[in-house]
């Protein structure tokens, strides 16, 4: 995979030197920075001209937002990570389906974890660029922009991005979400009600005990019985009285 074109706006010009640093120090094999602008109007001006994969924003720009700059640029196929000494804008953040939320000063692992999620997005994202997802998209008429769920966890209610979103697994009374960076969230619902939730979002239950992304399924195996083989390399069983849907859902004659 060829590197992740990269802009950094923030009004802080020793904070975007900063992290540029970090950037081509820590995922300079990944990330590729080419171009950083202090104001939101020479920001707005680099992404357009550069279209870059992947932006790091500041939230606060002089008397604007980078919320503001958000809605002035056309955000297809564009990966935002948020860099802010604000900790109160996370759910604002998430809603334009920002990669991760970063809290200044950056944390080295922090910095290098939410490049990564941002490279397995633009993988994910590879992996549906086919005729089979075309299929897909109209079958289920999915929309083009990413939603994010609740999840309630015992202490807390995260938000996550659905695309991070590997397969879901029900333990009993809670439920299992398997997610993109190999982490792992339990749940204190059950796997029905979040299925109610996503089951329009291209999202299938393949089996009483699991529901897949659609989008993060690589193969339908034939072995003794069938199986969806999902990014991960994980093999989930499909339930015989699920498989036809699956089929038609997919294209598959």
């Amino acid at each position: 995979m060829k590197k992740i074109t990269t802009c950094i706006v923030d009004d802080e010009l020793d904070s975007i030197e900063l992290l540029q640093n970090h950037l081509n120090q820590y995922c300079g094999d990944i990330v590729d920075v080419v171009g950083t602008a202090f104001t939101q109007k020479k920001g707005i001006a680099i992404i357009e001209k550069l279209r870059p994969d992947l932006l790091f924003l500041d939230i606060m720009l002089d008397q604007e937002t980078g919320f503001e700059l958000l809605t002035k640029i056309n955000l297809e196929n564009l990966k935002i990570i948020f860099v802010t000494a604000h900790n109160n804008f996370a759910i604002k953040a998430f809603k334009f389906n920002a990669i991760d939320y970063l809290l200044k000063p950056i944390q080295i692992d922090e910095l290098i974890n939410a490049v990564n999620k941002a490279k397995k997005d633009i993988e994910r994202e590879n992996y549906t660029s086919f005729p089979q997802f075309e299929i897909l998209a109209k079958n289920t008429e999915l929309q083009p922009q990413v939603d994010f769920i609740a999840i309630s966890t015992f202490d807390k209610i995260s938000f996550m991005k659905l695309s991070n979103i590997i397969f879901i697994e029900s333990d009993g009374a809670y439920t299992l979400f398997h997610l993109a960076d190999g982490k792992k969230i339990t749940s204190s619902k059950n796997l029905g009600e979040y299925y109610s939730i996503l089951k329009d979002k291209s999202f299938f239950r393949i089996h009483h005990s699991y529901v897949i992304n659609l989008r993060c399924m690589i193969n339908v195996l034939k072995l003794s019985g069938y199986y969806c083989e999902m990014v991960n390399k994980q093999k989930l069983p499909v339930a015989k009285r699920r498989l036809g849907d699956l089929k038609k859902i997919m294209g598959i004659t």
